[in-house]
């Protein structure tokens, strides 16, 4: 209960904070013996969480590969035709966010005394678009949530496909370095 309380403002704190590099965020279950874990698999299709927003093919390969590319380098072993030990299941979230700025000018005076005389305020905002990455795993015995990993950065959609890629590779990896805990 509590895990999941924690998990809950976790995933609020990292949806609300702005940033220009990819911030990751790690929560797990303190009663999950991790060292027990051996095999995995994707959830079942029914269980996965889609943001139709930001449906893209491409990325999604992406992530997918570089999840699987960190597990097998940690040895771990996809268990497809049985019950694996844990389940992954991962979600892409696209928010739009503003960005404000504000600047205050002063005219008049001195810089070594203080500033006097009249002051004008510029207000800047601009329209931007925060991705939020989450990757999920579930002990497949209790079907309890018992790790989570999140990312979150600031998404260019003008940059071009490889940069795109890179920076879902990048999110992953700096998400999964932690799993398994105390590994």
């Amino acid at each position: 209960m509590a895990f999941t309380r924690s998990l809950a403002l976790f995933a609020g704190t990292l949806l609300m904070t702005g940033c220009t590099t990819i911030s990751v965020m790690h929560d797990y279950s303190p009663d999950t013996n991790f060292s027990g874990l051996r095999s995995w698999d994707w959830m079942p299709a029914e269980g996965r969480r889609i943001d139709l927003k930001v449906r893209d093919q491409a990325i999604e390969i992406q992530i997918r590969r570089t999840v699987i590319a960190d597990l097998e380098a940690k040895g771990f072993v996809r268990e497809t035709s049985g019950e694996p030990d844990f389940r992954v299941s991962y979600l892409l979230v696209l928010e739009e966010g503003l960005e404000a700025q504000t600047i205050n000018e002063y005219g008049g005076g001195s810089w070594t005394y203080r500033q006097y005389g009249p002051q004008t305020t510029l207000n800047y905002a601009a329209l931007e678009q925060i991705g939020n990455l989450i990757i999920d795993v579930y002990d497949v015995e209790s079907r309890e949530l018992i790790w989570r990993g999140a990312a979150q950065a600031k998404v260019h959609q003008g940059k071009d496909a490889e940069e795109r890629h890179g920076l879902a590779r990048d999110a992953v990896k700096k998400i999964m370095e932690p799993f398994p805990p105390g590994g």
